[in-house]
């Protein structure tokens, strides 16, 4: 049975312990006219004590004369709470006390549903009872005992009462009705009456290992719901065969661990994880996940660190591809819980799944600034793992996409390749210069591993500098962050011997070339492989401006 369908018979229950109430209250009421009442009936439901010994005086009385619903006047008397009258009409010498209304629910089951502790009592002393007068293990219409009326009622008085009772099958396990293959316990465990479990426990040769439907056992019941007290009472219990018990998995591969952890049960599971016997990097039967990685995911944090206190927990157990908890927090932008997880003694902060990605890497692509600047503080972090296809570094990535907080984050990553080359040997200072990142070019150019006048002259496979990157794209201002850089070679030429002037010329970026014309050794009159100047670019485009900007230059150059 699927947890939807234990949940749907659950809710079944309810709605038949609200309709159980609606016909409590309806009973309170005044009969309709045309209910045939008797005289021992009306006395019984009015509490009228003395009318009731009076009546049973009369040998010929019907006493166990039913009312259209089947309740008999001891029923009545019961639903009431008149004591004294139940006590009265139990002398009567033919009372049947094991008669069962239209819903096969008793006296005894109607007083266990209603708490009325001292009633129960009462009917299981009662003059001549024994196990064949009154059976205490009776179910009515909807497969409920006595005991589990008054457990799903959550009256612990009233089931310590019914536990004394001799011939009470605590482990009784209904066979029909809407709670067929449950025992009292699991009802209890249901509904989270501490109090109620508490009693059971204590009950002899209870069962506290027994699985209902769907292979639910009481401890998981309880964990689902959340009822943290009543998952510390069961681990403690006497009967629990540990770990058997604890680690048991249901029929979707689900054990009670996983259970709260799924229902976000942050109590219940530090509750758990206090047992020794947990195996908590257990996978889960459906998706294969193991708790930490589902509350990571999630961002679950405090669940995260409660998991963390566990001591057998393996903090780097990898999932499906070898995605960490930490990589599942950081893919979904879990900033508290990758806090909570680099806390973890042994937690490896680069490891790597079946791609190659990381942590850091998954933040990254997260976009998540939060993220990526809680790895960055990570003793140990290695910021230059580089992409398998084309080698592009985190710090370029960041450069690419013009993330300039969790850039500046990286850069003060110990250790951090700001030099660093991709396939098409591109440069962090190349990226952030073609997509005009000044401020990004700016932190570059003062990071401490910078290499210049190396880096800031490293070309790429076509020639290419960060200079010319900025000056192709008309980034007028980054070209200015760039030319102040020492060392800057500004006529470096590409491969096809293009300066960064004449690609500001040829795409008339006018403010660019203004930019690059502050330098006094800017050679204005250079060629490319074609014999073309940068003054040449800009007239065979008609790029008018640029090219009077560069007349003028080359006329007080003479």
């Amino acid at each position: 049975m699927s947890r939807a369908q234990v949940d749907a018979a659950a809710t079944a229950r309810v709605q038949d312990e609200e309709g159980s109430d609606e016909d409590s209250d309806e009973e309170e009421e005044e009969e309709e006219e045309e209910e045939v009442r008797t005289e021992l009936m009306a006395a019984a439901d009015d509490g009228n004590t003395e009318a009731v010994i009076a009546l049973l005086a009369d040998p010929g009385l019907e006493v166990n004369a039913t009312d259209r619903d089947g309740r008999t006047a001891l029923m009545l008397a019961v639903d009431r709470g008149h004591t004294e009258t139940v006590t009265a009409l139990l002398t009567a010498r033919n009372v049947d006390v094991a008669a069962a209304d239209h819903s096969d629910r008793t006296a005894l089951m109607r007083a266990a549903e209603r708490g009325h502790t001292e009633m129960v009592t009462t009917l299981l002393t009662a003059p001549g009872r024994d196990a064949q007068s009154l059976d205490v293990n009776a179910t009515s219409g909807d497969g409920r005992t006595a005991l589990m009326l008054a457990v799903d009622r959550g009256h612990a008085e009233t089931v310590t009462a019914l536990l004394a009772a001799p011939g009470l099958d605590v482990n009784v396990i209904v066979i029909e009705g809407g709670y067929g293959g449950r025992t009292a316990l699991m009802q209890a465990a249901e509904g989270g009456h501490a109090n109620t479990m508490r009693a059971l426990l204590a009950a002899p040769g209870l069962d506290v290992n027994a699985a209902g439907p769907g292979g639910w056992t009481s401890l998981m019941e309880a964990a689902a719901r959340g009822h943290a007290e009543a998952v510390t009472a069961l681990l403690t219990a006497p009967g629990l065969d540990p770990p058997l018990a604890v680690n048991a998995t249901n029929d979707d591969g689900r054990s009670a661990l996983m259970e709260a952890v799924d229902k976000g049960h942050t109590e219940t599971v530090a509750a758990l994880v206090a047992a020794p016997e947990l195996n908590v990097n257990a996978a889960d039967g459906e998706d294969g996940k193991m708790a930490l990685v589902v509350a990571a995911e999630r961002g679950l944090a405090e669940m995260v660190t409660a998991l963390l206190a566990a001591p057998r927990l393996d903090v780097n157990a990898t999932y499906a591809n070898g995605g960490t908890a930490l990589m599942y927090a950081a893919a979904n932008r879990r900033a508290e819980t990758v806090t909570a997880l680099l806390a973890a003694p042994g937690l490896d902060v680069n490891a790597a799944d079946g791609e190659g990605r990381t942590a850091l890497l998954e933040a990254v692509d997260a976009d998540h600034a939060e993220t990526v600047t809680a790895l960055v503080a990570a003793p140990g972090l290695d910021a230059n793992i580089a992409d398998d296809d084309d080698g592009q570094t985190i710090l370029m990535r960041l450069a690419e996409k013009g993330r300039t907080e969790m850039f500046k984050a990286l850069l003060t990553v110990d250790g951090l390749n700001v030099n660093a080359t991709d396939s098409e040997l591109r440069t962090a200072l190349m990226e952030a210069a073609g997509g005009g990142h000044t401020e990004m070019v700016t932190a570059l150019l003062a990071a401490p591993g910078l290499e210049p006048p190396l880096a800031v002259n490293a070309a790429d496979v076509d020639g290419a500098t960060a200079l010319m990157w900025a000056a192709g794209r008309g980034h007028a201002e980054t070209v200015t962050a760039l030319l102040a850089a020492p060392g800057l070679d500004v006529n470096a030429a590409d491969g096809d011997g293009e300066t960064a002037l004449m690609q500001a010329a040829r795409l008339g970026h006018v403010e660019t070339v203004r930019a690059l014309l502050v330098r006094p050794d800017l050679d204005v009159t250079a060629a490319n492989c074609h014999g073309l100047t940068a003054l040449d670019h800009a007239e065979k485009g008609g790029h008018i401006e640029v090219a009077s900007v560069l007349r003028s230059r080359r006329r007080r150059s003479v």
